[in-house]
C-alpha cells in the first residue's frame, strides 16, 4: 500500500516538523461563515418546501447547495489564512476548484431530502454520512492544492477522528432542524434555522480544525535553513475580502429564494383571482363589489346585462350611478355611519328597490347586500341582485 505511506505518519522526527501557529481573530471569522452559511442553506431549505412550482424548487435547492458548500470552502479558505507557517503557500487552481464539487453534491443531496415531508433516522444518518463525507472531501482536497516547500501527511488518528466529528455533528445539526420544526411547529423556522446552523458550522470548522490537527508538515534540516529567514505575512485582508464575498453573496442568494417564494405566492393569488372572477362571470345573479365609500370595484357579466354598463366604464364609478336617488342617499348614510362606527346597517337583509338603468328607465329589484372584512385591506360589500324581480 504505497499510497497509504505517502498520505499517512505515525511517527516524525519532530525536527523534521514544521509549526504553525493560527490568527485565533481570523478562526473565530471561519466559524461565523460555516455557521452563517448554514443558516442560510437551511432557511432554502425551508423556503423550498413551501414551494410547489418544481422549477423554482429546483432553484432554491441549487442555490442553497451552492451558499452551504461555499460556506465550507471558505471556512476552510479562511481556515487555511489563519494557519501561518513562516513560508508562502499557493494554491493549484484546478484541485481547488475541484475540492467545491463534493460540498455541492452532498449539500443539495441532503437538502432535497430535508424537504420531504417525513424523515426517518435512517435517512437523517445517511444524510449526515453525506454532508460529512462532502466537507471532509473538499478539505482534503483542498489541502492537497497546496503547493509549498514541505511535505505533507497526515496522522491517520486524527484524520478518521475529523471524518468522525463531522459526520456525528452534522447528523445531530439535521436531526435538530427536523424534529424541532416537527414537533413545535408554532416556533419560527429561522430560530431553527439557527440552532441547526450553530451545530453544523461547529461539524464544518470541527472537521477542518480536527483535520488540521493530524496534519504534519515535514521538511528537511537544509530547507528549514532556507526558509527559517522568510518573515510572517499577514493574511487578515484576504481574509476578510473572502468573509464579506461569501456573507454578500449568501445574503443575496437568500434574497433570490425570498423572490421565488414571492412569484409563487403572485401566481397562485393570480389564479386564485381568476378562478374567482370566472365563477362571478358565470353566476345568474348580478354581483356588485363596493368600498366603504361606495366606489364600484367589480361588476359580473349578469349586472352588465341587468344594468346596462360595460365594465370597463362602471369600475371606479360610485355605486350612485346604478339606483334612484332616494335608495341612494339611504345607502350613502348607511356606509358613512360604516366608516365612523365600523356598524353596517346595509347587510344581512334583502329588500326590493327601484334601480337605474343606463338609458335611463328605472325597474324593480332585488337586492342583497354581504360585507367582506379582508386581513390588512379595506372591508368591501357585495350586492347581489335577483334578476328574476326584473321588470322591463
Amino acid at each position: 500500500m504505497q499510497w497509504l505511506s505517502s498520505f499517512f505518519i505515525s511517527q516524525v522526527d519532530q525536527s523534521q516538523l514544521t509549526m504553525g501557529s493560527y490568527n485565533y481573530l481570523l478562526v473565530i471569522l471561519s466559524i461565523f461563515l460555516a455557521s452563517s452559511a448554514s443558516f442560510f442553506a437551511l432557511h432554502f431549505a425551508s423556503v423550498a418546501q413551501h414551494i410547489v412550482i418544481e422549477k423554482y424548487k429546483t432553484i432554491a435547492l441549487v442555490s442553497g447547495s451552492f451558499i452551504m458548500a461555499g460556506g465550507i470552502w471558505s471556512m476552510h479558505f479562511v481556515g487555511m489564512l489563519a494557519f501561518n507557517m513562516g513560508h508562502s503557500v499557493t494554491y493549484d487552481p484546478l484541485l481547488t476548484t475541484l475540492s467545491l464539487i463534493p460540498a455541492i453534491w452532498a449539500s443539495y443531496v441532503t437538502l432535497k431530502r430535508l424537504i420531504t415531508p417525513d424523515l426517518n433516522i435512517w435517512l437523517l444518518l445517511t444524510s449526515g454520512i453525506l454532508v460529512g463525507s462532502g466537507i471532509g472531501a473538499m478539505h482534503y482536497i483542498g489541502m492537497e492544492a497546496m503547493q509549498m516547500p514541505v511535505q505533507l501527511k497526515y496522522d491517520p488518528t486524527w484524520f478518521f477522528a475529523s471524518i468522525v466529528i463531522a459526520v456525528v455533528l452534522a447528523f445531530i445539526a439535521l436531526s435538530t432542524h427536523y424534529y424541532v420544526r416537527k414537533m413545535w411547529s408554532n416556533l419560527d423556522s429561522k430560530w431553527v434555522s439557527c440552532i441547526s446552523a450553530l451545530i453544523m458550522g461547529a461539524a464544518i470548522s470541527g472537521m477542518h480544525y480536527a483535520g488540521m490537527a493530524g496534519a504534519r508538515f515535514i521538511t528537511s534540516g537544509d530547507e528549514m535553513m532556507s526558509h527559517s529567514h522568510m518573515q510572517e505575512t499577514s493574511n487578515d485582508y484576504l481574509s476578510l475580502v473572502v468573509a464579506i464575498i461569501t456573507l454578500l453573496l449568501s445574503i443575496l442568494a437568500v434574497n433570490v429564494a425570498s423572490q421565488l417564494r414571492y412569484r409563487q405566492l403572485l401566481l397562485e393569488k393570480t389564479a386564485s383571482e381568476q378562478r374567482l372572477k370566472t365563477t362571478l362571470d358565470t353566476a345568474v345573479d348580478g354581483i356588485i363589489t363596493v368600498n366603504s365609500h361606495g366606489i364600484i370595484k367589480e361588476f359580473n357579466h349578469a349586472a352588465i346585462r341587468i344594468f346596462g354598463w360595460q365594465e370597463q366604464e362602471i369600475i371606479g364609478q360610485s355605486f350612485g350611478i346604478l339606483f334612484s336617488p332616494e335608495y341612494t342617499d339611504e345607502y350613502n348614510t348607511s356606509l358613512e355611519h360604516f366608516r365612523k362606527t365600523g356598524e353596517s346597517e346595509l347587510t344581512g337583509k334583502d329588500r326590493e328597490i327601484l334601480a337605474l338603468h343606463k338609458d335611463g328607465h328605472t325597474f324593480p329589484i332585488r337586492l342583497g347586500v354581504g360585507r367582506v372584512d379582508l386581513l390588512d385591506e379595506e372591508t368591501l360589500f357585495v350586492g347581489f341582485i335577483n334578476p328574476a324581480a326584473i321588470i322591463i
